[in-house]
């Protein structure tokens, strides 16, 4: 995400009770609640009869581990009640679409399963997949110790230059929960800044108000896989 945050406000909220079902899918799961709560955080069946395939992604790494799935039979509700769709109802956003940027935004591929990264970083260009927090704390923590400060963070790839103010440190980005609400926020307001122009809204979530050509390639980018995901969940 670029730099579309730099002209808004602070914005916080408490967070939601439900947000262990976030914290499930690190670790893996043994029940049907943690098997929720991995489609949520979010692991995601890629389903060729409804056209979804990793082309739709950006590209990933391969040293990424993934949790593994637990059930192929993973129910259409899925996303229902969960801190996605909590977070995006507060906001009134579609839950699809805030989940379709993670998607677009963090998306790394095993097989047939992608899912949002939550300790994804963007330095200046340049994708680092960390496979743990604390791998992608070190790796943050030394960027901004150098001075750079156009890195993006997590499942919406937050940018500290542009949205670092919404949070106390940089790396409570690394916090799931955190980062949802922080880049919730930010496409609430860039959707707000197209009245009636909802594909133009969502492409300033990550190209700003700058390059409205770049925006409507990535708004229509985020509406197919949202539209996708509402087959899937």
């Amino acid at each position: 995400m670029s730099g579309w945050g730099k002209h808004f406000k602070r914005v916080g909220s408490d967070p939601p009770r439900n947000w262990r079902r976030v914290k499930t899918f690190i670790g893996g799961a043994k029940s049907k609640n943690q098997r929720r709560g991995i489609a949520l955080a979010a692991t995601l069946l890629l389903s060729p009869s409804v056209g979804f395939c990793e082309d739709s992604l950006p590209n990933t790494a391969d040293n990424t581990t993934l949790p593994a799935p637990q059930s192929r039979a993973i129910p259409r509700d899925i996303l229902q009640g969960t801190a996605w769709w909590q977070i995006a109802t507060e906001r009134g956003l579609d839950p699809y679409i805030l989940y379709a940027v993670a998607l677009v935004e963090s998306a790394q591929i095993n097989g047939r399963l992608a899912t949002p990264w939550p300790w994804a970083l963007n330095r200046q260009g340049r994708p680092i997949i960390p496979s743990s927090r604390l791998e992608a704390r070190g790796i943050l923590n030394d960027t901004l110790r150098k001075g750079i400060r156009g890195i993006d963070v997590g499942l919406m790839q937050v940018n500290v230059r542009w949205n670092g103010h919404r949070v106390s440190r940089p790396d409570d980005l690394l916090d799931p929960e955190t980062n949802i609400r922080v880049g919730a926020d930010v496409l609430t307001e860039a959707i707000d800044s197209a009245p009636g122009d909802l594909t133009l809204g969502i492409g300033r979530y990550h190209t700003g108000w700058r390059n409205d050509a770049d925006a409507y390639r990535y708004g229509r980018r985020v509406l197919a896989v949202a539209q996708q995901l509402r087959w899937l969940l």
